[in-house]
């Protein structure tokens, strides 16, 4: 059923956000809607009225989460605030801008978003209706701030990272929420009206209970919900990723160790065959400097060259024909 952002007849029914959890199955059902209609739904008729309903994987209402900044107060909450305080010739154009920006977030598919964008339409009706505006705008202002003020702070999953408790205790909200047991289900349904706080405090809980951890996949960045803290990847696909740059990255190590030792070799033969001629009175101090000048050329080419082999310009048999051609040359 679609919401329009319009002036309309106001139900009595208070439009719920609701979420069930089957750990058998691994999905999770959100519905908005009035209790009533909820409560029908989920008897299985299909004709309920209700604004949203999904059934996705366990952990996706966070794993596509959403954060609005400031967007809520100062382009939904303010000019209908402001529409309560103003004459009714300004009120149409105040009115025109929220309900642009609420038919976004509701045309968005974040269930946070379309459940807030309601209530905040829903809440400016009620507010028009009372002789003395200025105590139903504060009325208005109490009833929505618990939805709207921890959303702006934090994500959804940035508080399944804190004390949601603490954040309670900063934004003054309410922590209070509904359980139900439908008859013709055996799922646990918990509902909440004035702030998502105790439905993301209740998930948290039920995620710790089945020992379910949020990770971040290490080849592609995605969310996911594992079994344990020791799943790095989110799937068979990035799991493979990883095995072929790991195999990548050992080969590579491999070639560069092999280069190196190659290298290191060759540069203890030249120190030994200086260190020879130092020792041997023979030898005179022109033909010494001529064998240090060498060496330190030969250094010097030696890291181009290796620099060609390890990206691929060059193979690790040319270079090791070269270091060993290059003592023998220096010594005619």
């Amino acid at each position: 059923m679609e919401y329009h952002f319009e002036r309309q007849e106001i139900t009595g029914d208070r439009v719920l956000f609701s979420l069930s959890l089957d750990k058998k199955s691994g999905k999770e059902r959100i519905l908005i809607g009035t209790e009533t209609e909820i409560i029908k739904r989920l008897w299985g008729d299909s004709d309920a009225k209700i604004y949203y309903d999904e059934v996705n994987p366990i952990g996706t209402l966070f794993i596509n989460k959403r954060q609005d900044g400031t967007d809520w107060t100062d382009r939904g909450f303010m000019p209908l605030w402001n529409a309560l305080h103003t004459t009714r010739w300004k009120q149409p154009e105040l009115e025109r801008s929220a309900a642009s920006f609420c038919t976004d977030m509701y045309q968005s598919g974040d269930p946070f978003a379309i459940y807030t964008a309601i209530r905040l339409w829903g809440g400016y009706l009620r507010a028009r209706e009372p002789r003395d505006r200025n105590q139903a705008a504060e009325l208005f202002r109490l009833d929505l701030m618990g939805l709207i003020s921890p959303m702006e702070k934090y994500s959804p999953d940035e508080l399944l990272d804190r004390s949601i408790t603490d954040v309670i205790r900063k934004t003054g909200d309410e922590m209070k929420m509904d359980v139900w047991y439908p008859a013709r289900t055996d799922l646990e349904c918990v509902t909440a009206y004035r702030s998502f706080l105790p439905v993301i405090m209740y998930y948290h809980a039920r995620l710790a209970d089945w020992s379910l951890h949020f990770r971040t996949c290490k080849v592609c960045g995605k969310v996911f919900l594992a079994k344990s803290q020791k799943y790095a990847m989110c799937s068979d696909k990035c799991r493979q990723k990883m095995k072929t740059q790991a195999k990548r990255d050992f080969d590579a190590r491999a070639i560069e160790n092999e280069y190196d030792h190659i290298y290191k070799n060759e540069a203890q033969h030249w120190l030994h065959y200086i260190h020879r001629m130092e020792k041997d009175p023979e030898c005179t101090p022109e033909r010494i400097a001529k064998i240090r000048y060498a060496y330190e050329v030969f250094k010097k080419e030696a890291k181009k060259r290796k620099t060609a082999v390890k990206t691929g310009q060059s193979s690790v048999s040319e270079f090791r024909d070269w270091t060993l051609r290059q003592l023998e040359n220096a010594m005619l």
